[in-house]
């Protein structure tokens, strides 16, 4: 075997380090790209993704001395203030303004975003950023396009884009620039939901929104969820989700739910219970009647008109078949030891004025000082009962039938509560223990 000469051991070993100082430099810069780009160009003068970094801190720290001027202090720029209040009061919480920064900033941000752009024409934060410094709005709708070409996460270009869509009319534009943004930037939803719902109703906008959604974007159940802080007519909700439910992408519960507790918060419990209605499954429509699952067959969805159940400590509340009878269905009190947290079944309904009795069947054995009580009041004034049923106490290891009667009256009463609860006064009444079931109940009028 021919042994290599010392000089072609030598040649070798100074490549091996030429190379291993390249892949050392080129990582060193790339990470000090990202975290001190001054430093990066001092290895590597030129580097893009320095100058890029380094254009966008400094125009960064230029926008944000002149918010905290326009915050308080004498250097806020002529109009700034007066554009920004026109931009919301278009409807866009957050517009987003050209920086008002000095000259010397400004050229040197474009120098560097420039020759940033020129070393990696594939970077989307150069030209976002001679958009943002740009001297007219074509400009910089030109540039922000050609940085969305480049990357749909640049979250600054979209949300332009798309205010920028909003306030020229094209609300088509603007409802595809709101899903591109939220589909990357969910924390956005604050301040893109409202502009979104402003588009409903209205001829031009209503459709591009409707269509939207229909696709069921991911982002979806956090605008409805978002819903209660945006809207201004209390109807735009339910028109987009009949429009979905219409065309197969019918809202599920979880989307719902706020769009109800809204209404409900706002007493507006006539439209709530017909949104309700709307959404509820064929076969469980065909069987609603002025009390919702009264045989509990129907699993709870827990929405205000469905049985809602609220449990802590020493008891538990769940639907079964008592005594293993598959045919029954019924809701199941069981006190499981010490002292008693809150509890409760309750629905709200909606009963016009006039004389209603509730009605049911239960079964068990339950021993506490007072007992468990179905209780009926109007929903804005709970303390004040309509009327009560006799406690359940003891045994009754056979179905039971109880009823009572009550009115509903002519005024300040728009919707009712239904609840079971142990009935406590003091701590001693909260003491109970055994096992209770419930079902077949029904509201009727006589």
């Amino acid at each position: 075997m021919q042994r290599k000469s010392p000089l072609t051991t030598g040649l070798l070993a100074l490549a091996g380090l030429a190379l291993a100082w390249q892949v050392t430099a080129h990582s060193l810069v790339a990470y000090l790209a990202n975290v001190e780009p001054r430093w990066a160009l001092m290895i590597s003068p030129g580097n893009a993704d320095a100058l890029s970094r380094m254009a966008d801190a400094e125009l960064s720290a230029a926008v944000s001395e002149t918010e905290a001027s326009a915050a308080g202090g004498p250097n806020v720029a002529p109009g700034a203030l007066e554009m920004a209040r026109a931009i919301r009061a278009k409807g866009i919480p957050a517009p987003m303004l050209p920086p008002d920064v000095a000259a010397a900033v400004r050229r040197e941000v474009r120098e560097d975003a420039i020759t940033a752009f020129l070393g990696n024409p594939l970077d989307a934060r150069a030209p976002r950023i001679l958009g943002q410094i740009a001297e007219s709005e074509d400009q910089t709708r030109t540039l922000m396009q050609s940085s969305i070409a480049r990357s749909m996460h640049e979250t600054l270009s979209v949300y332009w884009l798309m205010q920028d869509s909003y306030l020229r009319g094209d609300l088509a534009g603007f409802a595809s620039y709101a899903d591109i943004l939220l589909r990357s930037q969910l924390r956005m939803m604050s301040w893109v939901a409202p502009v979104l719902m402003r588009l409903a109703g209205t001829s031009e906008g209503d459709a591009p929104l409707k269509t939207l959604l229909r696709r069921d974007p991911p982002w979806r159940p956090y605008f409805f969820a978002a819903l209660p802080g945006a809207i201004s007519d209390a109807r735009a909700p339910l028109d987009l989700m009949l429009d979905l439910q219409q065309n197969g992408a019918a809202p599920t519960t979880e989307e719902l739910r706020p769009y109800l507790q809204f209404l409900v918060d706002r007493k507006l419990y006539d439209l709530a219970y017909y949104t309700w209605l709307q959404f509820l499954p064929s076969e469980q429509l065909e069987r609603t009647g002025l009390l919702f699952n009264g045989n509990f067959e129907f699993p709870s969805n827990k929405l205000p008109f469905d049985w809602v159940f609220q449990f802590g400590s020493g008891v538990r509340i769940s639907v079964g078949a008592p005594n293993a009878n598959p045919n029954v269905h019924a809701v199941n009190y069981e006190f499981t030891a010490g002292l008693v947290g809150a509890n409760a079944v309750r629905q709200l309904v909606v009963l016009k004025p006039g004389n209603y009795s509730l009605s049911g069947r239960q079964l068990g054995s339950i021993n506490a000082r007072r007992g468990l009580r179905w209780r009926v009041a109007c929903v804005d004034h709970p303390a004040d009962l309509l009327a009560q049923s006799e406690a359940f106490v003891g045994k009754s290891l056979r179905w039971k039938d109880f009823s009572f009667s009550f009115t509903v009256p002519e005024h300040n009463c728009p919707a009712q509560l239904v609840w079971l609860e142990l009935d406590a006064v003091v701590n001693a009444d909260r003491v109970a223990s055994g096992s209770a079931w419930f079902t077949n109940l029904a509201l009727s009028q006589p």
